[in-house]
């Protein structure tokens, strides 16, 4: 009977105090956060680029150092 009362006294509280005052005040100064963050799939483009012209030079030269030791 001493459990009855200790359940309703501890989640109670905590439940509307916590997460109450933890939600209105962070996800609204976090909306303007992506805004900055759309230019910077621009420069991830050019990676890319780079990325498979590295590729690509690195399998010209496998095919050339191939070449080069079969002629050997």
């Amino acid at each position: 009977m001493k459990q009855l009362p200790h359940f309703p006294t501890s989640p109670l509280p905590h439940f509307p105090t916590s997460p109450l005052p933890h939600f209105p005040t962070s996800p609204l100064p976090h909306t303007p956060h992506p805004t900055p963050h759309t230019p910077h799939p621009t420069p991830h483009t050019s990676l890319s680029l780079n990325y498979q012209n590295y590729e690509s030079k690195n399998c010209l030269f496998r095919i050339r150092s191939n070449g080069s030791a079969d002629d050997s």
